[in-house]
């Protein structure tokens, strides 16, 4: 029998005890650089509507209607919408749905009192092909009233971003009423991978000075000092590569508020 066989696979060669890395919720956060942390972010956006087109004129030649968006399907340049009307006008409002020049089908798929649900299928709205563009999904319902979209999307402070710039370049006016950030975790290193990096800083090699070698972060993870070194090259091109692809996000970012403009300006 070796000097080796016998050992618990949890015991080293020299008979201390297998190192676990740290848990990364356990860790100071400037010992734990390969947690990568980036904001998802949520933006309530008043969009001016296109004139002549379907809602700004239903919204518009009835004011007492209110006009939900309930759900959006696409297929080439149309749309498929279920929308909630209800108000006092909605018996008048309805017909003109149907009749709008946008409008190919007209279902009413519920009715009651002064309420109705109706599926329509109509030219895709510019606000919906923004924001499709932009790969920001609008969070339903969202509501509009007299010509104006209020709507709730999310995304990246870039791809927000990115949806101003589509509805500038289709002639939307609009304003933010607020923008929320929230927090989301994602790593993009293999398990293994991770292991051996939060080992090599547990014990120190990237400190400047350097508190221990390549060869002694190998031998904590019992493995190769090639092996170790090409795990830890693969770690971190990851990290490079992927914090090169992440666009600006802004330092602070705003929770609550009016009119608050993306990246510096409001779109109006």
């Amino acid at each position: 029998m070796s000097a080796h066989e016998g050992r618990s696979d949890r015991e080293r060669v020299d008979g201390s005890a297998e190192r676990k890395p740290p848990d990364p919720r356990t860790v100071d956060t400037d010992r734990r650089p390969f947690v990568l942390i980036w904001e998802v972010t949520q933006a309530c956006i008043r969009i001016e509507l296109s004139e002549g087109r379907l809602k700004t004129d239903v919204s518009r030649d009835h004011g007492d209607a209110s006009l939900q968006l309930l759900g959006t399907l696409f297929g080439g340049d149309r749309a498929v919408e279920t929308v909630e009307v209800s108000g006092s006008a909605t018996a008048a409002c309805l017909p003109d749905i149907d009749a709008h020049p946008d409008v190919d089908t007209f279902d009413v798929v519920d009715r009651h009192d002064d309420r109705a649900t109706v599926r329509l299928e109509s030219l895709e709205p510019a606000v919906l092909s923004a924001a499709s563009r932009a790969g920001t999904p609008i969070v339903y319902p969202a509501t509009v009233t007299d010509g104006e979209l209020a709507a709730t999307v999310v995304g990246t402070h870039a791809r927000i971003s990115s949806l101003g710039e589509q509805l500038r370049a289709d002639g939307l006016g609009f304003e933010v009423a607020y923008i929320h950030s929230d927090h989301d975790v994602s790593r993009v290193l293999t398990d293994r991978q991770e292991e051996v990096l939060f080992t090599a800083v547990e014990h120190g090699y990237y400190r400047s000075p350097r508190e221990c070698t390549l060869t002694e972060v190998a031998g904590a993870l019992d493995i190769a000092k090639s092996t170790c070194s090409a795990t830890l090259q693969r770690a971190e091109e990851a990290i490079v590569e992927y914090f090169c692809s992440q666009q600006r996000r802004p330092d602070q970012p705003t929770a609550g508020g009016t009119n608050v403009p993306i990246d510096g300006y409001s779109g109006g």
